[in-house]
């Protein structure tokens, strides 16, 4: 009966080596390859039996599982086969004492159990060699893992320009598009699916909150800061004019300040009204965010 398992537990390895001379190729296609390939009902898929998912890790795009750890474990088969059979008790002990308790040991040193772990992890380490790669094809979306900081400092940097925050605007909207259009949704290396879509939605995501920051800071700018400064500018006017003078000094003072306000302040309040304008059209042209109901109360 030994010989049996032995036989048995030699068949099953050899049969888990030979999946994987499946997967052993002369060359192996790159992601961009994979990615352009035009597919017909003709086409031949990579052949792949696991799914590996990238993720966003720190300032980093890694793989959900360590690519070393995935290659253990699938190597680990071949030793857990030989240690599932080494505790088979023996027939003959039921009948008649015997000093063996389990039929033979085979070790996990022995040659078909080291020959098959060898030809299994040199075939699965070519085939990540070439999976890893994947990371690769998303190289120009790594400055969004950085770009929370970099608006953070943007977005206190005053005096503000609208057309700047116009361009940072439209470069995450055009990032967008561009993970919309270019990323894949998966990519079928050879021996492993790579799932690309969450990261793809992750990275949205981050586009739409650096867009939301933005737009954030411009309600603030345009409610907060200028449409209160015009008002309060507006009631100091007011007040002014109609204080009346007491003595001849203080008509002059305001003479003054009323030639003064027709050929100074009223320019600066219209190029400040003006300005806010702009600032309002170009936030109601991206509707990221909701505007507060207090806020356009002032309006």
């Amino acid at each position: 009966m030994s010989n049996q398992v032995r036989d048995l537990t030699t068949k099953s390895i050899d049969n888990y080596v030979e999946f994987f001379k499946r997967f052993s190729k002369q060359s192996y296609p790159s992601p961009e390859d994979i990615i352009a390939r035009e597919y017909d009902p003709d086409s031949e898929f990579e052949q792949t039996f696991l799914t590996l998912k990238l993720h966003i890790h720190g300032n980093e795009i890694t793989f959900q599982d360590l690519l070393t750890q995935v290659r253990d474990e699938l190597v680990k088969i071949v030793a857990t086969m030989v240690e599932k059979i080494n505790q088979i008790p023996r027939a003959d002990t039921q009948i008649a004492n015997n000093d063996k308790a389990h039929l033979w040991y085979i070790s996990i040193e022995d040659d078909i159990v080291r020959k098959a772990e060898d030809a299994i992890k040199a075939i699965v380490d070519q085939n990540l060699q070439a999976t890893a790669k994947c990371i690769n094809i998303y190289d120009e979306f790594l400055f969004l893992l950085q770009e929370e900081a970099r608006i953070e400092t943007f977005l206190n940097k005053k005096p503000y320009k609208k057309e700047e925050f116009v361009m940072e605007i439209e470069k995450f909207k055009s990032t967008i598009n561009k993970i919309r259009t270019h990323a894949p949704y998966e990519i079928r290396m050879s021996m492993f699916l790579v799932e690309c879509h969450e990261l793809n939605e992750n990275l949205v995501v981050i586009c739409k909150n650096m867009i939301s920051k933005i737009l954030k800071k411009t309600e603030e700018h345009v409610y907060q800061d200028t449409a209160q400064k015009i008002q309060a500018e507006i009631r100091n006017m007011s007040t002014q004019f109609q204080q009346k003078a007491e003595i001849s000094a203080d008509l002059v003072a305001y003479e003054k300040y009323l030639e003064d306000s027709r050929n100074h302040k009223r320019g600066e309040i219209i190029n400040q009204y003006t300005d806010l304008v702009e600032w309002l059209m170009m936030l109601m042209k991206h509707p990221y965010i909701e505007i507060a109901d207090e806020y356009t109360k002032q309006i």
